[in-house]
C-alpha cells in the first residue's frame, strides 16, 4: 500500500502518470538532462509507465553523450518490456534514436560536408559518396537535408547497395517519430519514389 501511494505521488496524483511522462519529455526537450532523467527515473516506479521512463532515460543518455549507457538501457528495455516495444511509439522512436546514433558513430571520422559536396559535383552520381554526405550531415543535426540527399539515392538507384540508401531513411523516420514534418514529407517523396 505505501509503494503504490509514494508511486501514485511521484507521477502527480491519480492518473498524473501521463501528465508526468509528459513533464519529463518537455525536460529533456528543453535539453534539462538532470531534470528530465530525475522524473523518469521517477517513473520507473509506476508499471504502466516503466517501459516508456526507460526509453526516455536512454535518451538523457545519449542527449549527456553517453552512448554506451544508453544502448545498455536499450538492451535492458527489450528484455524487460518485449510488448511494449512494438506497442508504444515513444518506445519505438528512443530505440531508433539509439540505434542510429550507433551507426553514426561505427561509420568513424566523417569528412567534410562542404568537401563531400565538392567531390560530388565532379561526381554526381556517385551514391556511396552522397551516402557518406547524408551520414555526415545526420551526425550534424542536419536531418531535413541528409533526407534529401538520401531520396536522390533512392530516385536514382532503389535498389542501390540492397536498399541501403532506404533502410536508412526509414530509420531516420522512425527517430524523428511519425508525427514530424521531416518525416510526413520524406514518407511521401520516398512512396513516389518507390512506386516509380
Amino acid at each position: 500500500k505505501q509503494f503504490v501511494d509514494k508511486a501514485v505521488e511521484l507521477a502527480g496524483g491519480a492518473g498524473g502518470g501521463l501528465k508526468a511522462l509528459e513533464r519529463a519529455a518537455a525536460l529533456l526537450q528543453a535539453d534539462d538532462v538532470p531534470g528530465a532523467t530525475q522524473a523518469y527515473a521517477d517513473l520507473l516506479a509506476l508499471p504502466e509507465f516503466a517501459a516508456s521512463a526507460s526509453a526516455g532515460l536512454a535518451l538523457c543518455a545519449l542527449k549527456d553523450d553517453n552512448l554506451a549507457m544508453a544502448q545498455t538501457l536499450i538492451a535492458e528495455l527489450h528484455k524487460n518490456h518485449p510488448g511494449d516495444v512494438e506497442t508504444k511509439a515513444d518506445v519505438r522512436k528512443a530505440i531508433a534514436t539509439v540505434n542510429f546514433a550507433a551507426d553514426a558513430a561505427d561509420a568513424g571520422e566523417l569528412r567534410d560536408p562542404g568537401e563531400l559536396r565538392t567531390l560530388l559535383e565532379a561526381s554526381p552520381r556517385d551514391h556511396q559518396l552522397r551516402y557518406e554526405l547524408a551520414q555526415t550531415l545526420l551526425a550534424g543535426g542536419e536531418q531535413g537535408e541528409a533526407i534529401d540527399e538520401l531520396l536522390l539515392i533512392v530516385r536514382r538507384d532503389k535498389h542501390w547497395e540492397d536498399g541501403q540508401a532506404r533502410t536508412l531513411l526509414l530509420k531516420l523516420f522512425d527517430s524523428l517519430g511519425n508525427d514530424h514534418d521531416l518525416t510526413k514529407t520524406g514518407r511521401r517523396r520516398l512512396a513516389n519514389y518507390l512506386l516509380l
